[in-house]
């Protein structure tokens, strides 16, 4: 028989060697784990670990929600206040080409009508009369290249001269 000694000394060597094989199972069970299973495990560790914090982490990311919605509204406002003065501009321009097309069309057709004015009150043969009715048509003909939509308003008179219509003045 093994002596009490020998025997304690038998128990730790068969306890050291079940170990020994325990350890070795287990790594073995790690080696032959899943991709997918050790990140479950891993994981798991984490949620574990980061449980106490989540209120804080949750509060943190709202707190960041709000403050990007404000940023988002309050951006949108001033971006909706410079589109509206770019177009007001855009649209200021457009009234000013307008009123100057307006003015300068105006103008024309008041020169016209002095011309034509001047030239009924000429003799009609003489050079003066000829010379005024070259000036008149010639006033038609640039308001024409510049007002194409006048063509329809425009006839000739047995005389040569060009005259545009009332309706088209």
């Amino acid at each position: 028989m093994l002596s009490e000694e020998s025997e304690a000394e038998a128990s730790a060597q068969l306890a050291f060697a079940s170990g020994t094989v325990t350890a070795t199972e287990e790594a073995e069970t790690v080696a032959t784990m899943t991709l997918a299973e050790a990140f479950g495990v891993l994981g798991g560790a984490i949620w574990t670990a980061m449980a106490p914090i989540l209120p804080f982490v949750a509060a943190g990311a709202a707190l960041v929600a709000v403050g990007v919605g404000i940023y988002k509204a309050w951006n949108q406002d001033a971006d909706a206040a410079k589109n509206a003065a770019e177009n007001a501009k855009y649209a200021k321009d457009a009234y000013d080409q307008v009123k100057d097309s307006y003015n300068e069309l105006k103008s024309s057709l008041e020169d016209y009508s002095s011309a034509k004015d001047a030239l009924s009150e000429l003799t009609k043969g003489t050079l003066e009369w000829d010379e005024a009715v070259q000036s008149l048509n010639d006033k038609v003909i640039d308001l024409l290249e510049k007002y194409p939509e006048l063509a329809k308003y425009v006839t000739t008179t047995s005389d040569g001269i060009l005259n545009i219509s009332d309706e088209g003045q």
